[in-house]
């Protein structure tokens, strides 16, 4: 059984994670999800929570007294004393600011796991969640990967990312630019492991957008949380000097955050208010049908890590216009299936859109769109991710350092 570890779940921003979780139990694979908590700040959830909901247990709700009596009970019974005497070293006594709580709440949740028979547990994102791994791993002998994505790696990096890095059996991360940052953070090269996000490519549709009117403006579509990392001021501002021009175009921008109101406001003075919609956040399936309604795909974020946005757009068989940071360049071939500008150049930006958006380049940009849809398919399949994902997970209990999921 594999127990995955979160922050937060559901979260309408990483669907990949959904994903990911709805392939390995539909492979009848036993799973289990423990969440730190619920995502606050969400209208709604994707329906396919439901299919692993029932696996779901949300650990903000043990209480001080289970806690209290699984701790007592924790300390009879546990055989394997000189492991919890190293986690309460490693954890109580080493990094005590740290890691305290982390052990007191940790000591009874990891007898647990060796009833309910958890062979790995993976956490998602370097954060509190790889911290939960770390404890449980280290009080029960299960070993434990983690899968670091982008931000919080490059913006937010996890103050004891050697601690967790050097007992983890793999960190996993999604490019090979994350890979050589870990390199550079200390991070021992036989223990990264680069797997690339997936998107279920079966589920996008590549419309033909060639039947559509000559006499129709193109149709820009960006999918981001509205936050100053995702640049959507960049965005508009390249729409602005689009719009000054003459260049004929429409842009839609699904999401929602904290910046709605600041963006909008300068959408309008902008004088963009026909031009750009903000949806705000929207079901899976309305977020589908806008793939399938536009003719490109736009990023402009400050940084990103392997933003599963942009595997959506390529199987939804858009091309993709993208700053060239980060693991970026390993998603888009700059003039296969889109096209990289500087980040945070909108001027650039906006020469980029104005050169892929006239009339005599609409057959280019469609030839882009499908060799986009082939790679996507080709490289960054569901199935194909989730196969190395597992494969990883199986080979942690051959490693000579790693505990085996059987000692007690």
């Amino acid at each position: 059984m594999i127990l995955y570890l979160l922050k937060f779940f559901p979260k309408l921003s990483e669907a990949f994670i959904l994903d990911e979780l709805c392939e390995v139990k539909r492979r009848k694979v036993p799973l289990r999800v423990w969440a730190l908590g619920r995502w606050p700040d969400d209208d709604g959830e994707h329906p396919e929570v439901a299919v692993v909901q029932s696996d779901v247990e949300y650990l903000d709700q043990d209480g001080p007294g289970r806690i209290r009596k699984g701790i007592a009970l924790a300390r009879l019974s546990v055989r394997a004393k000189k492991r919890v005497a190293r986690a309460r070293r490693i954890l109580r006594e080493e990094h005590a600011n740290h890691y305290g709580y982390v052990y007191t709440e940790s000591l009874p949740r990891a007898i647990r796991l060796r009833k309910l028979g958890v062979t790995h547990i993976h956490a998602h994102f370097m954060s509190e969640a790889a911290d939960h791994a770390l404890a449980l791993s280290l009080l029960s002998g299960i070993p434990f990967s983690v899968t670091a994505h982008g931000s919080d790696i490059l913006l937010y990096p996890h103050p004891h990312l050697g601690l967790i890095a050097e007992h983890a059996t793999a960190i996993l991360t999604a490019s090979e630019y994350n890979r050589k940052h870990l390199l550079a953070e200390g991070v021992r090269e036989e223990k990264i492991h680069v797997i690339p996000n997936g998107v279920d490519t079966g589920a996008f549709i590549a419309p033909d957008r060639a039947g559509r009117s000559a006499g129709d403006p193109p149709h820009l579509l960006t999918v981001a949380r509205l936050t100053p990392v995702k640049g959507i001021d960049v965005l508009l501002r390249a729409y602005a000097k689009l719009s000054e021009r003459g260049i004929r175009f429409r842009a839609t921008i699904v999401g929602g955050g904290r910046e709605r109101a600041r963006l909008v406001a300068l959408r309008n003075k902008f004088g963009l208010v026909d031009v750009v919609n903000f949806t705000g956040d929207q079901p899976r399936d309305a977020v589908h049908r806008a793939y399938g309604d536009a003719d490109l795909f736009v990023l402009a974020s400050r940084s990103e890590g392997f933003p599963v946005s942009v595997l959506e757009a390529m199987a939804s068989g858009l091309p993709v216009v993208a700053p060239d940071i980060t693991g970026l360049p390993e998603q888009i071939e700059h003039g296969a299936q889109g096209r990289l500008f500087p980040a945070e150049d909108f001027s650039a930006l906006a020469d980029t859109l104005e050169e892929l958006l006239v009339p005599a380049n609409r057959d280019a940009l469609r030839a882009m769109g499908s060799a986009a849809r082939e790679r996507a398919v080709r490289d960054f399949a569901l199935a194909h991710t989730v196969d190395m994902r597992l494969a990883q997970f199986d080979a942690s209990h051959a490693q000579p350092d790693a505990p085996s999921p059987r000692e007690s």
